[in-house]
């Protein structure tokens, strides 16, 4: 373990159970049962996070491409954090149909119709659809070489599949291969790697799975929190009403087997439109907004932004996030005929890249924050000492950023 992530261990073992929950929300990390857990989830995730803030710190910017993976709704989303910007910068932003963009070269595919999504593709197909797709990624074809050197990704975020509807007990042929797809990208970026072939081609990069679940949690309120809301829309005491009936509903008796699998089904379609909700307000805050404010989290150049605009102030409050795309023609028109006009792919690529932004940013304040105390602090944190002053401010930190969360969660409540 490096010696930050043992001074960070140390005064993890310090904190409350509130509060390591806490650091784990603003990080990114599972929030374990007992403290040693939350603790031990925490520093795995942080030396993701370290590797990350090495290379910012190293080329003074990164650059995320986070997936959301799907044959027919394959969707990414590039970021660039300048270490100097306090915002990163929209790169890229696709949504592609893999069977039109990448197989239709096979000689058996010339007259292969892809009017809906294939359920028995080929090992074959796949690995070649997989080859394309991650060439594709890194930038190495002959139409990419001009974007090649300053936007090839540092990092791949992938978000984890589910293994099954939650409104069905069977395994769907697309879920089946969207895993398929999901382990066979992550494991020919990582081997690409290993080529010794392709290192001089390429810069090293990571990949990581990023986990739907975290990602949501960290943007979106959970179903009690959005019911009460609900409940309680027009009354000016919302938080502690809402406070009041979170302990209310703790007391009540469980839910049927059937009514939670509804439940959870809601909360599932729920948090799908409020992700949306979410990223339309991002991209018309950032568009619309005259000054810079707290409430934005993107910066567009002017290609980007030129559209963006565009786009938004025809129709500002109902605007699709697939009108924001800018595919060519072709892709377009793929994408259409294969019916993959929708939104929640799209939502969850933005999403997942700006988690990883936001919880790099929770971990460079962390590193900053205990690498920044008194004289002679270094040598009594790894001796085993604490420093109150330190813990105090890192626990303050701590909430600070919750409390971010909380109102990020808020404002998407409040959302029309």
């Amino acid at each position: 373990m490096n010696p930050f992530l043992s001074k960070l261990n140390i005064y993890c073992g310090n904190l409350k159970a509130k509060t390591l929950k806490d650091l784990s929300i603003i990080t990114g990390s599972p929030i374990g049962i007992t403290k040693s857990e939350r603790t031990k989830d925490i520093l795995n995730q942080c030396l993701d996070l370290e590797q990350l803030r090495q290379r910012k710190l190293q080329q003074g910017y990164i650059i995320i491409n986070s997936i959301d993976t799907g044959i027919s709704n394959f969707s990414f989303t590039k970021f660039k954090w300048n270490i100097n910007d306090k915002l990163p910068i929209l790169l890229s932003w696709e949504k592609i149909q893999l069977q039109q963009k990448f197989l239709t070269n096979l000689p058996n595919n010339h007259h292969k119709k892809f009017d809906k999504l294939s359920s028995n593709m080929s090992p074959k197909e796949f690995s070649l659809l997989t080859h394309n797709l991650v060439n594709y990624l890194l930038l190495l074809s002959s139409s990419q070489s001009s974007q090649r050197s300053y936007t090839i990704p540092d990092v791949f975020t992938i978000e984890r599949q589910r293994t099954r509807t939650i409104s069905s007990k069977f395994v769907l042929d697309p879920i089946i291969n969207c895993n398929i797809l999901e382990n066979l990208l992550f494991s020919s970026l990582e081997n690409r790697l290993r080529n010794l072939k392709d290192v001089d081609s390429i810069k090293p990069y990571l990949v990581l799975s990023s986990n739907p679940q975290r990602m949501t949690s960290f943007w979106c309120p959970n179903m009690k929190t959005m019911n009460n809301n609900n409940n309680n829309n027009n009354n000016n005491n919302n938080n502690n009403n809402n406070n009041n009936n979170n302990n209310n509903t703790e007391d009540h008796e469980p839910l049927s087997e059937k009514k939670e699998k509804r439940v959870k089904l809601n909360d599932n379609k729920l948090s799908k439109t409020f992700k949306i909700n979410l990223v339309k307000d991002i991209l018309r805050t950032r568009c619309l907004s005259q000054q810079h404010s707290n409430d934005q989290f993107i910066e567009l150049d002017s290609h980007w932004g030129d559209h963006l605009n565009h786009v938004i102030t025809k129709n500002p409050t109902k605007f699709k996030l697939y009108d924001c795309l800018i595919n060519d023609d072709e892709e377009m028109n793929n994408l259409g005929q294969n019916g993959t006009k929708k939104d929640d792919d799209l939502a969850d690529s933005f999403l997942h890249g700006l988690s990883w932004i936001e919880w790099l940013r929770s971990y460079e304040g962390i590193y900053k924050l205990l690498n920044e105390g008194k004289e002679g602090e270094d040598r009594d944190s790894n001796s085993g000492y604490i420093n109150e002053t330190l813990l105090n401010d890192f626990i303050e930190y701590c909430h600070e950023r919750k409390l971010f969360v909380d109102k990020i969660q808020e404002r998407v409540i409040n959302l029309p």
